[in-house]
């Protein structure tokens, strides 16, 4: 199992009732729950740095603390990093929307994820999902380099931003630690 490493904001937003810090916003871009970078601190840091600063500056802090776990029992995660048969998954579920015409404006991931959640296949089988956010502020690690058949510019990443939410009845994850 991969370290996880979680960014908390310092002070830790009032209402919090201890590590792990639970997502409540509806519109989370993987849907509400429990947000961890995977295996890279590096991305912790970044996203830290990036998107804390101002809640550092109010309250005379660096803005966040960086906490780190592991997944101490099984979990069933929706891969939408490299796991093929769960990409097909989702990508059936989304055009049987398109068929149906319910998603006349574009369809947001937490919203698709969010629709996906309420089918009880799909609810039993899953209770995290894995993604590789696009942007986000980060700038990952890489090598960019251009292929020599074509010509065609490719980037090799060093620190992939893995994001890992665990919805609800997460696996058990041992102590949180702080790191930094």
């Amino acid at each position: 199992m991969p370290e996880l490493f979680q960014v908390v904001k310092d002070p830790p937003p009032l209402g919090s009732s201890g590590l792990p810090i639970f997502c409540g916003n509806p519109s989370a871009w993987l849907g509400r729950g429990v947000y961890f970078w995977e295996s890279f601190i590096e991305n912790a840091r970044k996203y830290g740095s990036t998107h804390c600063q101002s809640w550092g500056k109010q309250n005379h802090t660096k803005g966040y603390k960086i906490y780190k776990t592991i997944a101490i029992s099984a979990f069933r995660c929706l891969n939408l990093v490299d796991g093929v048969a769960d990409l097909r998954d989702v990508l059936d579920f989304y055009q049987k929307l398109q068929k149906k015409n319910l998603n006349k404006r574009p369809v947001r991931l937490f919203e698709l994820l969010g629709m996906m959640r309420k089918d009880p296949v799909f609810r039993t089988a899953y209770d995290s999902v894995r993604a590789l956010p696009d942007g986000g502020g980060l700038t990952p690690m890489y090598l960019e380099y251009t292929l020599p058949e074509d010509g065609t510019k490719a980037r090799f990443f060093f620190t992939p931003p893995i994001q890992v939410c665990f919805w609800q009845n997460a696996p058990k994850l041992s102590m949180m630690i702080f790191v930094e």
